[in-house]
């Protein structure tokens, strides 16, 4: 599994000291950006491709949101699914499929 992002880049985004429970919000993270983009996850993959600044942001943006969603009264119940048809322009959601990117084809 690639490292897009660090528990000490996720502590430093959240403003808080890293945890077990922000290194679980990281690994969730980080195994959904791998569902999004699948082309990026395995570095020993001849078309791997480094994810990038911008992936690296939506990984820790998403662990940020998995971590604070636990103290959040709501949670996420404005986000039933992770997709571009129910993220509204301008939510952290959308932002981070933004960040991500698109799902790339992957030969097989």
């Amino acid at each position: 599994m690639a490292q897009w992002a660090t528990i000490e880049q996720v502590a430093d985004w959240v403003g808080a000291p890293a945890d077990d429970r922000m290194q679980q919000a990281l690994d969730a993270a980080q195994r959904a950006a791998e569902h999004v983009r699948p082309d990026l996850a395995d570095p020993t993959d001849p078309g791997f491709t480094d994810p990038g600044a911008d992936v690296n942001l939506g990984v820790i943006k998403w662990a940020a949101l998995f971590y604070r969603s636990r103290t959040s009264p709501q949670g996420f119940s404005t986000y039933d699914q992770f997709d571009q048809q129910t993220a509204d322009y301008g939510s952290a959601i959308y932002e981070i499929r933004q960040l991500l990117g698109s799902r790339k084809p992957v030969a097989r």
